[in-house]
């Protein structure tokens, strides 16, 4: 009678697990919708299409991607590459983005050969996606100083250069000169306005340029392939990111929950703490710093007892592409177009006034991270003592060093009762540290102050007992041992955000030789009224092109251009 209430039992049970069987194979897969909503899409203008190495690239970005995800603020970081067709990086950077976009500045430099190649724009979240969804725009770069030409690799499509007919221009989208012809070093009142009939986009882009200087490329892309989204990069919200995984050297598993320290080394330096998730990966949320910043990471094993290796991800995209290598036009009207290019730019590098930036001097007093601390012993107010232990014990009463299982460890004395939970966040030269033994060993000569915060301080999910920060003399870490899992390496900030250009005349003995008079890439053509622009022509005579841009909601580019001469 039992087996057969068993055997019932077991029968409605599989019956039941059947039927969620079949009703979730009947759901539509939530991770394909998801990922399909979404998408981001980003547009970018330049200031042309043709550039000569020294000179300067100005763009526009535009965020396409849908309302909703604009307004949850979903990507902070925009990322721009100039590569060759296969893929390889010639320059990158990185730029604040937001609902709007982004603009700014890129430096070609003198070391380019010369060929076409590929301006790529992407965020950090669009990585989950296939590499033909970023943004790509084809670039001529022309090298005066090497005859060799960028040559395709084996496997690439070979296509010659085909532009955009003058179809595009928009008659709901007007620019004009208040003249056709202008003398040399000449001002220029440049006017553009909106009728109603045009759905304008937030910002224009104006650039006033060579004639022939800006060709909208043709060229086809592979076919993407439709497939499940898995999100290997979660979307940069604040700002840029470091990301990385670490593992054991032992047995190359990931290692979980481990504490991992980066320290940035510029003019206000800083340090971060984070724990390594269950798959021994990590995650940095950096400050809004500018150009390339020396960083040091490292964990802080405990004990010696496991052998960390710290992978750190590659911050730009490494993922293999093959687009179509373009031919370099090289008919008359192309030379000619170089040459007088060329010339200019040569003649422009020339007479460069470079203008040196003002440094910023690290003052010893200077606030750190973790704002102004409880005390601050200089070692030089005192007698030298024999060992750092001893300023501790003499100069230090919030500071006691206690024994463990004959380990030693720090403890900061407060009011608050966190500061006998956790330990205290031990630096040196805002390097973080937990081996007592070596820090302890320090020689007092090399140690300029010690600084000591007596509240509990939190640095994401980690709470600190206080902090104890020993700052050298020299900057060198007062000679103590750095953990082997340390490495130091420069690490790519936000690049300057330059974006309006506008040069004035300066000094007549000086040739004004400029392929780009003018650019401005946050114009906005409020109710509809023409807005006036100011610029200056330069001593180079020739047709000339002032052209207006944008790109709608469904990506479509809208633009207008007017020409005129100077004689």
């Amino acid at each position: 009678m039992k087996n057969k209430v068993l055997n019932k039992h077991i029968i409605i049970l599989i019956s039941i697990l059947i039927f969620i069987c079949n009703i979730i194979l009947c759901q539509p897969d939530d991770k394909i919708i998801s990922a399909d909503k979404l998408r981001e899409k980003i547009a970018l203008l330049t200031d042309r299409d043709i550039y000569c190495v020294g000179e300067s690239l100005f763009f526009r970005a535009y965020n396409l991607s849908n309302k909703n995800l604009r307004s949850t603020d979903w990507s902070k970081v925009l990322y721009i590459e100039l590569i060759t067709p296969e893929g390889k990086p010639v320059l990158q950077y990185k730029y604040k983005y937001d609902t709007t976009g982004a603009s700014g500045k890129i430096n070609i430099p003198d070391d380019i050969l010369t060929g076409n190649y590929y301006l790529r724009a992407y965020t950090k979240w669009m990585r989950n996606f296939s590499v033909y969804n970023y943004f790509h725009k084809i670039i001529k770069i022309i090298n005066p100083y090497q005859a060799e030409l960028l040559k395709p690799q084996s496997g690439l499509t070979i296509i010659s250069e085909s532009h955009l007919l003058d179809s595009l221009r928009n008659p709901d989208l007007e620019i004009k000169t208040d003249k056709q012809v202008y003398q040399k070093r000449e001002k220029v009142v440049l006017t553009v306005h909106g009728s109603n009939h045009l759905d304008s986009p937030a910002n224009y882009c104006i650039s006033v340029i060579k004639s022939g200087t800006v060709k909208e490329y043709l060229f086809p892309l592979p076919l993407v392939e439709v497939s499940q989204f898995q999100p290997d990069y979660i979307p940069e919200t604040r700002s840029a990111t470091l990301t990385g995984k670490v593992i054991s050297r032992k047995d190359l598993l990931p290692i979980p929950f481990m504490h991992i320290s980066l320290s940035v080394f510029n003019s206000t330096k800083n340090t971060f703490t984070t724990l390594t998730d269950k798959y021994g990966h990590f995650y940095f949320s950096l400050p809004e710093l500018t150009r390339q910043t020396e960083v040091y990471i490292s964990s802080l094993q405990p004990n010696g007892e496991l052998e960390p290796v710290i992978l750190v991800d590659n911050d730009f995209c490494s993922k293999e592409v093959q687009l179509p290598f373009v031919q370099l036009s090289q008919g008359k009207e192309e030379q000619d177009l170089y040459n007088e290019l060329i010339f200019n730019a040569q003649i422009s590098n020339k007479y460069r006034v470079v203008h040196h930036e003002e440094r910023i001097n690290s003052s010893s007093e200077t606030i750190p991270f973790y704002g102004i601390t409880i005390q601050s012993v200089h070692f030089s107010d005192f007698i030298p003592l024999p060992s750092i232990e001893d300023y501790f014990n003499e100069f230090l009463p919030s500071v006691v060093i206690r024994k463990r299982n004959r380990e030693k460890y720090f403890q900061v004395l407060g009011p608050y009762s966190d500061l006998y939970i956790f330990k205290p966040l031990v630096m040196v030269d805002y390097v973080a540290l937990n081996n007592v033994d070596w820090i302890l060993s320090i020689s007092p000569k090399k140690v300029d102050r010690i600084e000591i915060v007596d509240k509990p301080y939190m640095m994401g999910d980690i709470c600190y007992g206080g902090i104890i920060h020993i700052i050298s003399v020299d900057g060198d870490f007062a000679g103590v041992n750095l953990p082997s899992s340390g490495q130091f390496f420069k690490f790519m900030m936000y690049a300057s955000p330059d974006s309006i250009y506008l040069k004035k005349p300066e000094n007549p003995r000086i040739p004004d030789v400029r392929n780009l008079l003018y650019w401005n890439p946050k114009v906005q053509l409020k109710d509809r009224q023409s807005v006036n622009h100011l610029l200056f022509t330069g001593d180079t005579p020739g047709e000339y092109m002032a052209i207006i841009r944008g790109v709608d909601k469904l990506g479509n580019e809208i633009n207008n251009w007017c020409k005129f001469n100077v004689r």
